[in-house]
């Protein structure tokens, strides 16, 4: 049999299917726009500012014998690395700059106070990256480039350093399998 449908419910079928197609067109082009994530950066591999960890405050020891010591006094943050062996290879710094890439891991930026021996006297920037930080363990490693002649991967600048010493250029600047863990004392 021939059903009539009355043209008031043509108009209204027709007004819902329009509303929700201009929905549908207006959330499309504000997804295209301005993209599904609102943290572009760090999926890009660059470094957002944190604050260092109140779980990294304190002397870590290694099991050779060298160790950090990370300090925080009337709001100002230093570091110390002994190397246990000559003095060639300790430093101090004060922190310049952190991005946590998660609640364990990180890059701490330092500027020299006190450089190495080793360091290059135009290059104050000093890279320490954090990983696995539990209460008690955590994995430091000194920055080091194994494409410079020298080794040697500190920056000029801070924003060099920020730049450079990312998530994504970490294996670039440490070895990830031999990173050396690090106890509390």
């Amino acid at each position: 049999m021939f059903t009539f449908t009355h043209p008031n419910s043509l108009r209204r079928i027709f007004a819902r299917s329009a509303l929700v197609l201009t929905v549908f067109f207006c959330l499309s082009v504000v997804f295209l726009i301005t993209g599904c994530d609102s943290n572009s950066d760090a999926d890009d591999g660059k470094n957002i500012e944190g604050t260092l960890p109140d779980g990294l405050l304190g002397k870590w020891v290694s099991g050779v014998g060298d160790w950090f010591g990370i300090t925080r006094s009337s709001g100002t943050e230093t570091i110390e690395y002994d190397d246990d062996y000559d003095g060639s290879g300790n430093y101090e710094g004060i922190v310049r700059y952190v991005s946590n890439y998660d609640s364990k891991t990180g890059v701490i930026i330092i500027e020299y106070t006190t450089p190495s021996l080793f360091s290059d006297p135009a290059k104050n920037y000093h890279a320490i990256y954090y990983l696995n930080l539990t209460s008690g363990i955590v994995e430091l490693s000194n920055t080091w480039d194994p494409s410079a002649s020298d080794w040697n991967a500190d920056t000029v600048t801070l924003d060099e350093a920020v730049n450079k010493f990312t998530k994504k250029n970490m294996g670039n600047y440490m070895d990830l399998d031999m990173s050396t863990p690090y106890t509390k004392s």
